[in-house]
Parts: C-alpha cells; structure tokens; sequence
C-alpha cells in the first residue's frame, strides 16, 4: 500500500521548482518505486492513496492533484498490463493524516472508522478507482449548478429547494425593482457565494470585505477550471456571464459585480464602472503586473564559462 504523500499549498504562478518536487517526489516517485520493486511478484492487491484533489481540484494544491493524478494514472496502466493495483480517492478525513487538511466546500470530513469501513469494502470490489468522500449536496448545487440538468441529482435538487437551502435569491428580474446600491449590494454577495463554494472556502469572509473587493480573484488561488464554474454558476443566476477570460485576467469581485451589472442594463453607482473597456483594462494591468512580478522572482539562469 502507498500512502505516503507531502501538501505545500502554493498558487500555480508562484509555485517553484522546490515547491513541485517536494510535493511530487513522495506521491508520484514513491509510487514508480513501489511499482518497479514489486513489478514482478505475486500480490493479492496493490493499492494507491490518492486525493479526491484530483477528481474535484483544490485551491492551492495544483502540485499535489496533480501527482495525485500521475498515481490515478500508473494505477491504470497496471491494470492494463494485467497487474493487480487500485486506488482511492479520499476526502478529507476529521482526525489524522494529510487529507485532513484537504477541507473544501462542497465536501465534509469523513470519521476515521467510515475510512476502514471504506477501505474494506474496496479491497474486496476488485475496482480499480474509487472517490470516497462525503458530499454536502447543498454547497455542491451553488458550485456546480449545472447539477440541475443531471436526471441522477434529481430527488436531492427538489428536496433542497423546497427545504429552502440554497439561499434566498429572487432572480435577476427582482434586482428592476431595487435601487442601484442595493442592485449592486446583491449582485455581489450573490457572485462572492459563488465564488466561495466554487474555490473552497466554507466561511466566506475570506472573499467579502475582510478581503479587499479588489483583490484579484488568481491571487485567491483561482485556477481556470474555477473560472468556468464561476461563470456558468453566474449564467444560472442571472442569465448572462462574465467572459473567462476577463476572470483569469485579474477580475476581482468588484469588476465582476459591475460587468454583471453591466449586461443586465443595471447602472452601477461607479459611472466609470458602466464602461466594459474600464473594467477589462483593470483586469488586464493587474494581470500585466503580476507577470511582471513572478518574472523578477524566477531565478537567473547559470552562465558557464567554456
């Protein structure tokens, strides 16, 4: 069995070379190394911990999914080659390990004896990968919206809304009827719940104020995929999107309440905020600045003299 595995959180544009291996080294190598030691002997089974970070992404963990998924994938080519070999892909657990830390929004911690119970259960399935996780339905319909178009999630959509937990949101027809503070006021807690399901974070004042309004959303740890859910999670609730690109770009959740705002012929009270070319050329030079500024911290190549 390889568990081994070591998470240094760190956003993809200043992640390092260091950063990469250390997290790659005990997963991915580890697992390499397991494999070609044991290449050739008779196993009953052959089994890999990975991360439900692989299946779902987490926010700062770019290195760690991705050795995550070069043991998803080695386990597959074992298969393939007619050698025993599975593998898991756990979420958080509440009391011990490196999943413990691996909390995101749309998933609750598993107990220490529902993981055994798990583990046992896999074993004896002869499956060759397996997510384990516990799921929180609610959070996972604000992040993923387009859950409601999926026949399986059915019974669990329509028993969430009549209990009435995904929030109280009228539509963007109800923001007609609210002056432009207030149209704005929701637009913004509106898109900062989805902004928070999206990336992980179950307490959302790491995006509200206690966070600048300003503060580019890639400095949260958004990734692309992020950017897509944000955007189609904004289509569901009002009917147009803010492009991915604009989000990827330096967005922060003031330009996107106020492009949001925009499409739907609301008047921000920011006048210069009603004009898409000023909200895309803030998202442009924070994009050109933070560039700029992983470039100043890459280090300078060796120069060997011959």
């Amino acid at each position: 069995m390889h568990a081994a595995a070591v998470i240094e959180d760190s956003l993809v544009f200043s992640m390092s070379r260091d950063n990469l291996e250390r997290v790659w080294a005990p997963k991915a190598t580890g697992a390499l190394r397991m494999h070609e030691a044991t290449a050739d002997c008779e196993l009953d089974w052959w089994l890999g911990f990975s991360s439900a970070a692989s299946l779902l992404g987490s926010p700062g963990q770019a290195a760690y999914a991705c050795a995550s998924a070069w043991l998803d994938a080695l386990v597959g080519w074992r298969r393939a080659s007619g050698l025993p070999a599975a593998v898991i892909n756990w979420g958080p657990w509440s009391e011990v390990g490196v999943a413990q830390a691996l909390v995101g929004s749309v998933l609750d911690t598993i107990s220490v004896a529902e993981g055994i119970e798990a583990l046992d259960s896999l074993l004896a399935a002869d499956r060759i990968r397996t997510g384990v996780a516990r799921l929180r339905a609610d959070r996972a319909l604000v992040a993923f919206p387009e859950i409601r178009s999926i026949s399986y999630f059915t019974q669990v959509v329509e028993e969430l809304d009549s209990a009435g937990d995904l929030g109280d949101w009228g539509g963007p027809d109800a923001l007609a009827d609210l002056d432009p503070g207030e149209a704005r006021r929701a637009v913004t807690e509106r898109m900062c719940a989805r902004i928070a399901a999206v990336m992980g974070y179950t307490d959302q004042s790491t995006v509200e104020p206690a966070v600048p309004l300003d503060k580019p959303l890639t400095e949260l740890g958004l990734d692309s995929l992020m950017a897509v859910r944000i955007r189609n999670g904004a289509r569901a609730d009002f009917g147009v999107e803010p492009p991915v690109a604009l989000i990827l770009q330096g967005a922060s959740l003031h330009d996107l309440t106020a492009d949001l705002m925009r499409q739907l012929g609301l008047n921000d009270p920011d006048p210069a905020l009603n004009n898409a070319d000023t909200i895309r050329d803030r998202a442009r030079q924070r994009a050109a600045a933070r560039h700029g500024a992983a470039m100043r911290r890459r280090p300078k190549p060796e120069v060997q003299g011959g």
